[in-house]
């Protein structure tokens, strides 16, 4: 009955305790999902994901067909001294440069420039005739792209030419998914509005934080649909013919471009922008003097520092780098806005021609992933219920995730971090604090129910150590120990009710103390008996010694109370003691409204059989089989009978707990050894030897009641010898 309860009530706690860590790691789940939906923890992650960018980038990856022509502080500050010339130069300087390099046989041409309104480098007539030999070399270039700059809404009206601009940037294709929207396009010299030239914009998306980290490949100007710089550069028949914006992904014939909830792909960039002793980071560079230097050189017939085979198959990028030309942006390798944007434009060409922007996992899939990590390592936790072992869990899962995020970051996924992260801190304070509360309930349980039935020092280890307890059922070797008052019918008629209320408490608080001193638990008391239990509910190791010495100090604590309570008119006080060691279920047992710790099986039975059994023998105390091989040398026994109990076909030996080694006397050793012989020669049915061993002990050993019960015996069997299917086990027919 006890064990199917028990059966019962296990499942029943384990699944309590599945619902409280499903409940707790939803709950902290889908407290992280609301904070990440509401954005809270977008800008560390975007911090984070800018420092996997810087760990992981390798200069040697960025693509080598990409040349770089810097206007930098130091052309600036040449041809200014040369040429007399200021920035903005002429556009007929920009057309020669570009003539130059399309000698060298490019794969195209980025102008990062601003070309708004006619040239006045001088006068109008001079800056038409500059504009006139600026759009002649665009003819003569090949595919050379300009940049335009799109403005967001407001009030002031498109122009004609801004119109007319965005006529010639319109892709023949619509897009469904969301993308960047403006509301028109500054203005370029109709001059250069008429030539052969590709033009995309380059305005540049700027985070909440003032950092580059995305780009817009296309973006809507009213019903128009316009492309970036870097992707009209590169836009082919093919990818117009199958353009299409889909959530996620912008296609571009074969070419899949990842893309965000706002159309924005995330830049991966190969290194720090830049220059670096004379040298680009990332990209090469060519300050752009060098190439006007070439340009007279040749015109002269001298060899130039830059031959045009420099941009054979090359894509090249003209932008500003100076300072002055406030063209610099913050990224996520220079927060302090030192990274040049045309090289912002480089690394978007880049990813565009060699694959590489980074695609972000979709919200619905975070949300999943934080959900999962804080369900399943809130189970763990609750699970091992230990603040060392959580923080293991949590700290493994925290090392496996950012592993995890930096394997994906490398493969060009963007994987959530610090939601995941702090999802994983909470779940483990929360979890620890459930524990905590779990933790203090069961430690109240088990003071309330051990205060009184162990030693302080024993429950304060239970306190300190719960692993030690198991408060459901278990199988357990223990040693269970009854201890009764002899003759407690008697001693009840002569004692008025008071006095003998006064007897019982006296002998149940003395055996109580004694239990208590050698690691004993008080099971329970049965009238006048007490029951204890050594090995349970904390394992103690050599239990049936402590239970043996527990009983030879109920021995000595009765002689103390017979001295005490003689004055008092109490007949002599006598107590009997049974131990018994072996398997035991120890647990929870009782009903759903009143349940106590406690053992039973068959070795606890047998206690109790043995301390009557003490009864027969005269015998103080009786200890089994078990307790005897268990307790070792420390203790001297007597073996007294083979016996079969009440209630067991079993037969068992019985034998009497002398004393402590070290406190009995050698008189006493010499006659156990005369007893040992004459129980031999008895059960090997030479009752007259055994007969005459008796009675000689008994001449030594009047008063030792086991002595004369053999002797009976072996005057009976004499009288009547047994059937030869006599096997000695007596059987015993009284609890």
């Amino acid at each position: 009955m006890e064990g199917t309860r028990e059966l019962k009530m296990g499942p029943r706690r384990r699944l309590g305790g599945v619902l409280g860590g499903l409940g707790l790691g939803g709950a902290v789940g889908a407290l992280m999902v609301a904070l990440m939906l509401a954005g809270v923890f977008e800008p560390a992650e975007r911090l984070a994901v800018d420092g996997l960018q810087r760990a992981a980038a390798d200069p040697t990856r960025a693509a080598d067909d990409i040349l770089l022509v810097a206007i930098d502080q130091g052309s600036l500050e040449m041809v200014e001294e040369i040429q007399r010339l200021r920035f903005p130069w002429p556009r007929a300087v920009f057309g020669d440069v570009l003539a130059y390099i399309h000698r060298g046989g490019p794969k195209g041409i980025l102008l990062d420039l601003s070309l708004q309104s006619t040239d006045h480098s001088d006068d109008e007539v001079r800056g038409t005739e500059s504009d006139a030999h600026f759009v002649q070399a665009l003819s003569g270039a090949g595919k050379v792209t300009l940049g335009v700059t799109l403005r967001p809404p407001d009030p002031t009206p498109a122009s004609e030419r801004s119109q007319a601009l965005l006529r010639r940037m319109a892709l023949p294709a619509r897009a469904e998914g969301p993308l960047p929207a403006f509301a028109r396009a500054d203005p370029l010299a109709w001059a250069i509005l008429s030539s052969t030239a590709r033009f995309g914009f380059t305005n540049a998306v700027v985070d909440e934080d003032g950092l580059v980290r995305r780009a817009a490949l296309l973006a809507r100007v009213g019903d128009q649909l316009v492309p970036a710089l870097s992707l009209a550069t590169v836009l082919d028949e093919d990818m117009l013919e199958r353009l299409s914006v889909e959530p996620g992904e912008l296609r571009l014939g074969e070419l899949r471009v990842p893309v965000d909830d706002q159309g924005l792909a995330w830049i991966r960039f190969h290194g720090q922008g830049g220059v670096e002793d004379g040298r680009g980071r990332t990209y090469p560079y060519l300050p752009i003097v060098n190439l006007l230097i070439s340009i007279a050189n040749t015109d002269h017939g001298v060899a130039p520092p830059v031959p045009p085979e420099t941009f054979r198959d090359k894509w090249v990028v003209i932008g500003a780098t100076s300072p002055d030309l406030f063209d610099l942006r913050a990224t996520p390798f220079s927060h302090e806005g030192t990274f040049p944007g045309m090289e912002i434009h480089a690394a978007v060409l880049d990813n565009l021609l060699h694959g590489g922007f980074f695609s972000r996992i979709p919200r619905w899939g975070a949300a999943l992933l934080v959900l999962l990590v804080c369900l399943i390592c809130a189970l763990a936790e609750l699970a091992v219920q230990r603040l060392y072992w959580s923080a293991v869990i949590a700290g493994g899962t925290a090392a496996g995730h950012l592993a995890a995020v930096v394997g994906f970051h490398r493969a060009g996924v963007v994987v959530d971090l610090v939601v995941v992260e702090v999802g994983l801190l909470v779940t483990l304070a929360v979890t620890a604090y459930a524990n905590f509360l779990v933790e203090r309930r069961s430690k109240r349980q088990i003071r309330n129910l051990f205060q009184h039935y162990l030693d302080p020092g024993v429950v304060r280890r239970l306190l300190e150590s719960s692993t030690t307890l198991k408060l459901g059922g278990e199988k357990r070797v223990c040693t269970a120990s009854f201890a009764d008052i002899a003759g407690f019918t008697g001693l009840s008629e002569q004692l008025e009710p008071e006095r003998l209320v006064e007897v019982i408490n006296r002998f149940l608080g003395g055996m109580t103390e004694v239990v208590l001193q050698h690691g004993g638990f008080v099971d329970k008391y049965i009238g006048d008996a007490v029951m204890a239990v050594f090995g349970a509910p904390m394992d103690l190791p050599g239990h049936a010694a402590a239970g043996c010495r527990a009983a030879l100090g109920c021995q000595r604590k009765a002689e103390e109370l017979r001295l005490v309570l003689r004055p008092l008119g109490v007949p002599e006080l006598r107590v009997r003691v049974g131990v018994n060691s072996g398997p035991m279920i120890v647990g929870n047992m009782g009903s759903e409204r009143r349940m106590n710790y406690t053992v039973m099986g068959d070795a606890v039975n047998l206690a109790s059989r043995l301390e009557g059994v003490n009864k027969d023998f005269g015998t103080a105390i009786i200890v089994g089989p078990e307790t005897r091989r268990l307790a070792g040398e420390e203790f001297v026994f007597r073996e007294l009978d083979r016996l079969r109990v009440k209630g067991k076909q079993e037969p068992v030996e019985v034998y009497e707990l002398v004393g402590a080694a070290r406190d009995v006397p050698q008189r006493l050793h010499d006659h156990l050894e005369l007893f040992e012989r004459g129980r031999r020669a008895f059960f090997e049915r030479r009752f007259e030897e055994a007969r005459a061993l008796f009675e000689q002990l008994h001449g030594l050993w009047t008063e030792d009641v086991p002595t004369r019960t053999y002797l009976q015996r072996c005057l009976t069997f004499q009288a009547a010898p047994p059937a030869q299917t006599w096997d000695g086990v007596s059987s015993m027919q009284h609890k």
